[in-house]
């Protein structure tokens, strides 16, 4: 099942939030290519430890709910995009924020991704709804874990030395 077959059988509001959604991912990694290109990065570098581990991770949890677990699909969007736009507000809001960086914060710590993004969490709580007490325990264990590897790959971005050391 496909993410946009999975968010239409939940009904209008949540079809149109995620084609929205695979829309504006798309426009992302079109983005994302072009930054490779601007800073002359490897983009087939070997994976890291700790991003080879969320991949696996990630991957699980997608192949688990596009096999029609919708709670789980949106409870664990919501928290990855709930993730970026928390980290990249508080990026934004820094007065002592590289320019570099405001380009990016400007795109996730934006007012309007916030609004979005709320957005996500109502769907995502009107899901939980629906949810058995044992699936509402294994999307909240689900969401510990995903805490825990975006921990683990922003401090691998930090540590690897790269873009992110050098010019903080």
């Amino acid at each position: 099942m496909h993410v946009s077959e999975l968010a239409n059988s939940q009904g209008p509001e949540a079809g149109e939030l995620m084609a929205g959604a695979e829309k504006a991912i798309d426009d992302e990694l079109h983005w994302f290519q072009e930054k490779i290109l601007e800073r002359n990065a490897d983009a087939n570098a070997p994976m890291q430890r700790a991003n080879q581990d969320y991949t696996v991770f990630l991957t699980s949890m997608s192949n688990e709910a596009m096999a029609g677990n919708w709670p789980l699909a949106i409870s664990m969007f919501f928290g990855i995009e709930k993730v970026y736009q928390k980290a990249w507000q508080n990026v934004r809001l820094c007065p002592t924020c590289p320019d570099w960086l405001k380009e990016y914060a400007g795109r996730w710590g934006s007012d309007a991704f916030e609004v979005y993004v709320d957005h996500l969490e109502g769907v995502a709580n009107a899901a939980l709804l629906s949810a058995s007490e044992e699936e509402r325990n294994k999307i909240t264990e689900a969401l510990q874990t995903m805490l825990a590897h975006e921990v683990e790959f922003w401090s691998m971005a930090y540590e690897a030395g790269g873009v992110l050391k050098t010019e903080l």
